[in-house]
C-alpha cells in the first residue's frame, strides 16, 4: 500500500575520491537516514529510520540528522535489524503491514 512512498538512500557505498566529490556535488550528504517513510501521521511529517546491523552503531552525524529531523517534526529513529524497522512503522502507521 505505501511501496511508492517509502525512499532508501543508498549511502553506504564505496567508491574512488573522485566519485566521491561528484556524489557529493550531486547532493549526497553524511549521516542521512536509510529510509524514509513519507506518509504523514497523527501530526508529524514522516518517518525516517536510520537501519543498523549487529554491533555497528550510529555515527554523529547520523544522530545529529536524526536530531534535526524530530526537531522538524518528523519521527526519526535508530534500530537494529529489519524486523525492528518493521515494527517501528507498523507502530508509526498504527497498522498491520
Amino acid at each position: 500500500q505505501y511501496k511508492d512512498d517509502i525512499h532508501h538512500f543508498a549511502n553506504e557505498r564505496v567508491c574512488s575520491p573522485a566519485q566521491g566529490r561528484l556524489l557529493k556535488k550531486m547532493g549526497v550528504k553524511k549521516g542521512v537516514s536509510d529510509f524514509f517513510l513519507a506518509v504523514p501521521r497523527d501530526g508529524k511529517s514522516g518517518l525516517w529510520i536510520e537501519l543498523k546491523v549487529g554491533s555497528n552503531k550510529p555515527t554523529m552525524e547520523q544522530k545529529e540528522f536524526l536530531a534535526r529531523k524530530i526537531l522538524m517534526g518528523y519521527t526519526a529513529v535508530c534500530v537494529w535489524g529489519t524486523e525492528a524497522a518493521k515494527e517501528v512503522t507498523k507502530i508509526y502507521l498504527r497498522e498491520e503491514l
